[in-house]
């Protein structure tokens, strides 16, 4: 896929997203407007409020996805995300009717976070909060407790990883909800029942302890753990691919072996996908299987294969030297492959030549770092200074490659 037909799909995913958020928000308005007899200035000032939220909303995930801010189950999915978005307001525009300690309003910044991001995420979440607290008239206490609970929703919620353990996060996420509401309480404790609070907030914690769940299992279903069977498979070196890579260059076959275990190396120094690295170093030239060994016919095999999309996008991030930004899964399929060959290449020349390991690792990251391809790489230097770390702590590894 070429530059300017990912750049076509980006904004094709922006619009479609956006006119998806406006559409809800603009139902939303005018039906609540419809129901509560609204003023037709107040009326004109949230349609305006929904264009403009609509489009924030939009392009925050957009610039996200660019900036590689995103948690990686969440790359390329704009239109399932504006769905999200479209639950959260479906929840929002029902909480007017329920009272205020049971409503989980700040529940739908934790979902559109694990979703998205924190940035998106914190976008969503004002948006949308704003949207609520001008059509329902809140007062200054409630929105202090909604602001309060849903950006800590938002910071929790933005430290999930790749190993996805949510049940800490979420305990801490449900007991900053109840000092919220506590807070909230003594702040009305003149005016509010103890009674009926309490029950109210146990109706509020109960109800965002099974919908966050619910939503977390799914995630995890169908998000973060089903490729994961499929990496298993596939990240060996006798699956059956490798076998006929083997059959037709065993010299390429040997290379994407040593080019596996030191991705999955320095992967995990830096806490990325190592799966999906590991995997893509497998299969980063398994092009040859189509003859040359080109990023199209790497894509076809991957395609024939059904490879999941991010191990596809790591290959073509990886081989055209076009994309839009560099992974940091495919950053360190390159910096291993890249380590490889130069050592190899050096004891093809002679094979009881002695290298100096940390200096051509160093040599190898200052290149690449004053390449112009990896001014859209997303990697940070203290990521950077780990993978140095890394790849020098193996060196004795690299005898094999004699």
């Amino acid at each position: 896929m070429g530059k300017r037909t990912r750049e076509k799909k980006s904004v094709k995913g922006l619009v479609l997203s956006f006119i998806i958020n406006l559409s809800v928000f603009i139902l939303w308005t005018l039906l609540w407007g419809y129901l509560h007899d609204a003023k037709p200035s107040s009326l004109l000032r949230n349609l305006l409020l929904d264009v403009f939220g609509a489009f924030a909303i939009a392009f925050s995930f957009w610039a996200s996805a660019y900036k590689g801010e995103l948690s990686w189950w969440n790359q390329d999915h704009e239109v399932r995300y504006s769905f999200i978005v479209v639950f959260c307001a479906v929840i929002l525009f029902g909480m007017p009717y329920i009272p205020f300690l049971a409503a989980p309003v700040a529940m739908t910044a934790v979902v559109m976070t694990i979703f998205s991001g924190g940035f998106c995420g914190l976008v969503s979440y004002l948006f949308m909060v704003m949207q609520y607290i001008l059509l329902s008239g809140l007062k200054t206490e409630q929105v202090v407790v909604l602001a309060f609970s849903g950006l800590l929703g938002i910071v929790l919620f933005k430290s999930l990883d790749k190993e996805f353990r949510y049940v800490g996060i979420l305990f801490a996420y449900m007991v900053s909800d109840l000092v919220c509401c506590s807070v909230y309480y003594v702040m009305t404790a003149p005016r509010a029942d103890l009674g009926d609070s309490v029950m109210y907030v146990g109706i509020r914690l109960f109800s965002e302890l099974v919908i966050i769940l619910i939503l977390l299992k799914m995630t995890g279903k169908y998000c973060i753990y089903r490729d994961e069977d499929f990496y298993k498979r596939i990240n060996t070196p006798d699956y059956k691919l490798l076998v006929q890579l083997k059959n037709v260059s065993k010299e390429t076959y040997i290379h994407a072996v040593h080019t596996a275990y030191l991705s999955e190396k320095i992967s995990q120094k830096i806490e990325v996908n190592t799966a999906l690295a590991k995997a893509g170093a497998y299969y980063h030239k398994i092009g040859i299987l189509e003859g040359d060994n080109t990023t199209e016919n790497t894509l076809k095999v991957g395609r024939d294969n059904k490879f999941p999309k991010p191990l596809l996008k790591l290959l073509e991030e990886y081989g055209d030297g076009k994309s839009t930004q560099i992974s940091k899964e495919a950053a360190v399929v390159q910096l291993s492959e890249t380590v490889v060959t130069y050592i190899s290449d050096a004891f093809l020349k002679d094979k009881n030549a002695v290298l100096d390991y940390e200096k051509i690792i160093d040599d190898i990251i200052l290149k690449k770092m004053d390449s112009r391809d990896w001014n859209k790489c997303v990697l940070t230097m203290g990521e950077l200074c780990k993978i140095r770390e890394g790849l020098a702590e193996v060196k004795l590894y690299y005898d094999f490659l004699r």
